[in-house]
């Protein structure tokens, strides 16, 4: 098992739904609508800002660390500058807003939702592209862009994953591998085409964009993840996965080989870790526990030690 190594613990007034690091600075977004940006160094919370008035389902940093995207239950997506300033409303969606991309090149912006719709946004003018209408059965749970921003992918609780061509907006690729395997989390690896959907199941599989038959290239396995949407992230040097899970652990595989090589305890059994980010030998991430209802949320920040497992 890997080690944290110093953890400390901050405490809130909300519960945290997702967070997001950009160098030295941390956005999280809370279940009461709030968004709110941590000064690492300092420890101090830069803004506060009731900025949703319903929960917030993801956060992003545009690529230069300077605006904050912000998308929640109530259909909306926002854009803040880092000081909290609300710069504009994204508005189209019925329902829920649950995901958000922006592409490698910092032009557009994805969002995908309840409504099993998604929009296309040119970032620069605050102008709609184009809408993809109930282009899914169930909800959309992940988009996103590929590296080189000339595909992006949909992906949904209905089973299946679309491929769209950026500039065409045709999809280009299905992969429907089981009805019976809600995808929670989707999102491209590295540039060659492979996608990871992390399914609620127990399982994330790897995919290649390229291949004709919709059958996965590698599956992961040993966490738990059958009810809640538990992030997933590809390390920087596209060498392993990381996956929360619903038994307080966090679970790191490489890539190539499918084996745990890392896990690390981060809370209770019966807790979930559902949201985390990793930056090298950084860890900031929260947690629930299953059925608990406070009003009150905590945010873990700790460099830790990777082990890798016997």
């Amino acid at each position: 098992m890997a080690q944290l190594l110093n953890p400390i613990e901050l405490e809130i007034s909300s519960q945290i739904s997702t967070l997001k690091l950009f160098d030295e600075n941390l956005v999280v977004g809370c279940i009461d609508g709030s968004v709110r940006v941590l000064d690492l160094v300092t420890q101090k919370w830069k803004s506060e800002i009731e900025a949703h008035t319903l929960g917030v389902n993801e956060v992003l940093w545009d690529r230069c660390g300077k605006y904050i995207f912000s998308c929640a239950d109530d259909g909306t997506t926002q854009i803040r500058d880092i000081s909290g300033q609300l710069m504009t409303t994204l508005f189209g969606h019925t329902n829920y807003v649950q995901s958000l991309s922006i592409d490698p090149k910092n032009l557009l912006i994805l969002s995908g939702g309840n409504d099993c719709s998604v929009f296309l946004w040119d970032i620069r003018n605050i102008s709609e592209i184009n809408s993809f209408f109930h282009i899914h059965r169930e909800t959309i749970t992940s988009v996103d862009f590929s590296k080189d921003s000339s595909v992006f992918l949909t992906a949904s609780y209905d089973g299946t994953m679309h491929v769209w061509d950026t500039m065409s907006l045709n999809s280009i690729k299905t992969i429907s591998y089981s009805k019976n395997a809600p995808i929670s989390r989707a999102k491209f690896v590295g540039d060659n085409g492979l996608v990871a959907s992390a399914c609620l199941t127990n399982k994330i599989y790897m995919w290649d964009i390229e291949e004709i038959k919709s059958l996965p290239l590698r599956t992961y396995t040993g966490h738990k993840n059958e009810r809640f949407k538990c992030q997933i992230q590809v390390s920087d040097d596209n060498q392993s996965i990381w996956s929360g899970s619903e038994d307080g652990n966090l679970y790191g595989w490489d890539l190539q080989s499918q084996q745990v090589i890392n896990t690390i305890r981060l809370a209770e059994e019966n807790a979930i870790v559902h949201a985390f980010d990793i930056k090298s030998d950084l860890i900031v991430y929260t947690t629930h526990n299953k059925g608990e209802t406070k009003d009150t949320g905590s945010l873990v920040i700790s460099k830790f030690e990777k082990i890798e497992n016997a």
